[in-house]
């Protein structure tokens, strides 16, 4: 295990006296309170289980207490519970050779996920504590394929899915399984649960064979509807259930995140990539994490969105916890976060292992929910979509500070051809469409041209292709 810590330097101080007394959490001089953080951000890479790869799903409130998979040294799937005292240690299966943990409680102490039986082909839920160890949850249906995706809060209510027989069908434990239904059509998957297990979210078919996102409350599931595309998918839930986040197709077949709330339905997340996908929730709704897939590629990146900002700013992690990271390391995929808001956890390449690993990131209050600082972002000038494209094309920005903004479409001999944004704007994301026309509406000829962004710090430029 491997961990990296900014450093914080103390100045000298004198031996302490009765005129003198030092905490932790400040210096007492001559009767002046000063105050004196002793805590640092952190990056943990939680390491393997002797196997070549680990991935985090989620973490508890307290502790913490971090659930997922790790592949041991005979390169089987087994579940994990790993936390600071004790560093990775395996759960175990029901019998059979590989197992994986999905969800954990507030206070850490029940897990939940499927492992397999022996001889068995199939994956079955399970509930763990230390007490108990790993229990199978009994499906509607005997020796057919279940498995268990989220938890409540207080570690009484469990969500998944079970198959019956050939399909499968979202359910809700409480003392023994509940099928949710569907939306018309015959499958359904719950993966989350409110805090108090009366809200449930996942993705169910409705009568035209399409998935759709869902919200269940008091045997009723709502169609969350998608952003434009078929189909969309609920992963999580805020603790009362009136905030849900995850990912549709819009479109242009696309995967976009969204946020959903009654008031507003599913509202598209800003995001740095065309695909991108929303997979938590703080408890208050307000943060949300998830990853993008850089654009003309497979690669991967963790993403944190502050969704109490208007518009809502995102951070790419791996560039915001540079200083955290060893060179060549970075953040994959942002799967859960605590419900205060202080941890993250996921999956990243660790550099000096060479290997993909879990782990947990601890923002130490950055992001907790009693702390209303909006995120901090650089500007960032992001590429240009569809591109190459052939009568409009969409030109998103972030910007870091308010101010004024100017964004023109140049040439490659630098003469200007239109100027599309020329504004004092807030700081976040920002979009425009360009149309392929100058200044005086003509439609300009095909080929390369740059798009620059000036704001009071910075010039950013990039290139696009206009087809004709």
């Amino acid at each position: 295990m491997k961990r990296r810590m900014a450093r914080l330097l103390l100045p000298a101080l004198p031996v302490a006296s009765a005129a003198v007394r030092i905490s932790l959490t400040g210096l007492l001089l001559s009767g002046m309170l000063v105050s004196l953080s002793t805590q640092a951000q952190t990056l943990t890479w939680l390491g393997t289980l002797g196997g070549n790869s680990s991935r985090a799903y989620d973490v508890s409130n307290e502790g913490p207490v971090v659930v997922g998979t790790s592949a041991n040294a005979s390169q089987q799937i087994r579940a994990f519970f790993w936390t600071p005292g004790t560093g990775l240690q395996d759960l175990g299966t029901l019998g059979g050779s590989q197992s994986s943990a999905r969800a954990v409680s507030s206070d850490g102490n029940v897990i939940v996920g499927w492992a397999y039986k022996p001889g068995d082909a199939s994956p079955r839920s399970f509930r763990w504590t230390a007490t108990t160890g790993m229990q199978e949850i009994q499906s509607l249906v005997a020796d057919r394929e279940n498995r268990a995706h989220g938890i409540s809060d207080d570690g009484l209510v469990i969500v998944g899915e079970y198959w019956d027989p050939g399909d499968p069908r979202a359910y809700r434990w409480t003392t023994q399984m509940e099928d949710l239904g569907t939306l018309g059509g015959f499958q359904a998957y719950a993966y989350d649960a409110s805090a108090d297990g009366a809200v449930v979210v996942g993705q169910a078919m409705n009568s035209d064979m399409t998935m759709r996102a869902f919200r269940w409350e008091n045997w009723v599931m709502q169609d969350l509807g998608t952003l434009g595309g078929s189909w969309s998918e609920a992963r999580a839930v805020s603790a009362d259930g009136t905030v849900i986040v995850g990912f549709s197709s819009n479109n242009n077949g696309d995967l976009r995140p969204f946020r959903w709330r009654a008031a507003s339905g599913m509202v598209e997340l800003p995001s740095l990539g065309v695909n991108s996908a929303a997979l938590d929730v703080s408890a208050n709704g307000r943060y949300v994490v998830g990853y993008y897939v850089i654009n003309n590629t497979t690669e991967e990146r963790a993403l944190l969105w502050d969704a109490f900002t208007v518009p809502p700013t995102m951070r790419n992690l791996t560039s915001h916890y540079a200083s955290l990271l060893t060179p060549g390391s970075y953040l994959e995929r942002a799967t859960a976060i605590s419900p205060d808001g202080r941890y993250i956890v996921g999956h990243g390449f660790n550099a000096e292992t060479g290997r993909t690993e879990g782990f947990l990131l601890d923002t130490q209050g950055v992001t907790a929910v009693d702390d209303q600082r909006p995120l901090r972002q650089k500007t960032v000038l992001i590429q240009n979509y569809p591109n190459p494209f052939r009568s409009t094309t969409q030109v998103s920005f972030e910007t870091a500070d308010p101010g004024w903004v100017t964004l023109k479409v140049l040439d490659l001999l630098g003469r200007e051809v239109r100027t599309l944004v020329h504004a004092r704007l807030a700081a976040g994301l920002h979009t425009v469409q360009w149309d392929g026309r100058d200044e005086a509406g003509h439609p300009v000829a095909g080929g390369l041209y740059l798009y620059r962004l000036e704001t009071a710090r910075v010039v950013l430029t990039r290139r696009l292709l206009l087809v004709r």
